[in-house]
């Protein structure tokens, strides 16, 4: 008979892991009031700023001023880490005809979750 792996003793299963439900964004697309230094920082020096907001997901800083696009993939892959609710078409339009506004909103709920939770990236 062979012998069970050591460490192999599992007990029964207790409970679930709970599912993190989705959530709305912190504030709204034009709230640019509630943080008006970053949005002006933003209006100005775009692409430092969006490569500053790539770092932040440890993510290549060069990805803000190389990609086509970037807010639009920053947008909905922050949206899908933090189970924000929208679509990539929602993202795609924001990010087209809303640019900065989009940037603005993304900065202000990536600080809020790095606030309440201490780090940004999972």
């Amino acid at each position: 008979m062979a012998q069970p792996y050591p460490g192999n003793d599992f007990g029964p299963v207790t409970s679930q892991p709970k599912q993190t439900a989705f959530r709305d964004w912190h504030d709204g697309l034009f709230g640019c009031r509630n943080d008006c230094k970053s949005c002006m920082y933003i209006t100005f020096c775009t692409p430092c700023y969006t490569c500053y907001m790539y770092n932040r997901y440890n993510e290549c800083s060069l990805t803000g001023m190389a990609v086509p696009f970037s807010t639009m993939l920053l947008r909905s892959f922050h949206r899908g880490r933090e189970r924000i609710y929208g679509t990539l078409f929602n993202d795609c339009l924001a990010s087209i005809f809303c640019y900065w506004c989009t940037l603005c909103q993304l900065d202000r709920d990536m600080k809020r979750v790095e606030s309440s939770r201490g780090y940004l990236d999972v």
